[in-house]
């Protein structure tokens, strides 16, 4: 005779009846799991960055901080004597896309520029300098926006600021480089070194020397013909001799000179005009120059 089969009907004394919060931002937090369970129950997880503590008929989730860039998991266990439940946790990885800062170049009428990023995380942006500032922009067709202001720059010398960003464990930083403004300075002379003459129509030797209060200032000369900045657009002018001059001392072909020293050149035109452009410790244009027109 066949045996005959028991069936016995599964025990469910604890049933989940609503789940809170339990797909944690990077930063962690805490959501919790409610139950219906009339006898004593038990919660424990099995993972250590989820920790759980159970009062009354709830059961408190709590998640530290997800330093990764990738998702993770964790199971809550619930359990009686009698039977259990399994509820899932999930806590998303670190995402930042969009926002990879880079090195630029402003001009002195300065600039905005935009990133356009997505992010979980509480984005912060920062700089070193008072000169550069942050606005951001939630936008319905663009998404999450920073842009980021560059005031102009009204003063002598390039200038330079550290901009940085961070978000959660991610960070970066780029170097905000603003070109000068372009201006005269007075007090440069030049003169004829000895009064000799190779011809009746040329100077032999010409000195150029720096006023007092720029005796240190590197700096770079060279002469024209006066007829050849007819019309010229000065300012504009100089800073393209500048960006070249600033280009070749970094290659090693120029060499600048400091305080009263001076450079000659020899079999000069009888008039001239002396373009002088003023540098700073590292080489860069300050934005100061001089014409000089010798005869």
């Amino acid at each position: 005779q066949e045996e005959e089969e028991v069936w016995t009907p599964e025990v469910k004394d604890i049933t989940v009846l609503s789940v809170k919060n339990l797909v944690f931002l990077p930063a962690g937090g805490s959501g919790t799991i409610t139950v219906n369970c009339e006898t004593n129950f038990s919660a424990t997880s099995d993972k250590p960055w989820c920790s759980v503590s159970v009062s009354g008929q709830e059961v408190t989730v709590t998640a530290t901080e997800n330093l990764s860039n990738e998702s993770r998991y964790a199971s809550v266990l619930l359990k009686t004597s009698q039977s259990s439940q399994t509820v899932v946790v999930q806590q998303v990885g670190e995402v930042l896309d969009g926002l990879k800062l880079q090195d630029v170049l402003v001009s002195k009428k300065g600039e905005t520029f935009v990133y356009k990023y997505s992010s979980n995380l509480d984005v912060r942006m920062s700089s070193d300098k008072d000169w550069v500032h942050f606005e951001m922009v939630e936008d319905e067709k663009e998404g999450t926006l920073v842009k980021v202001i560059v005031d102009e720059n009204s003063g002598f010398g390039t200038r330079f600021a550290t901009v940085s960003c961070s978000a959660g464990s991610l960070s970066g930083s780029a170097k905000v480089t603003q070109e000068p403004t372009y201006g005269t300075v007075t007090g440069w002379t030049v003169e004829d070194t000895d009064g000799q003459f190779v011809f009746p129509d040329q100077f032999d030797v010409i000195k150029v020397t720096p006023p007092a209060t720029m005796a240190s200032t590197p700096y770079f000369w060279l002469v024209m013909d006066p007829a050849e900045l007819i019309g010229v657009d000065i300012p504009a002018a100089i800073k393209s001799l500048a960006d070249e001059v600033m280009a070749a001392v970094n290659a090693g072909e120029v060499t600048l000179l400091k305080g009263s020293d001076s450079q000659e050149g020899k079999n000069l035109p009888s008039t001239v005009t002396a373009v002088i452009v003023c540098f700073d410790n590292e080489n860069y244009p300050t934005g100061q120059y001089a014409l000089v027109d010798v005869s």
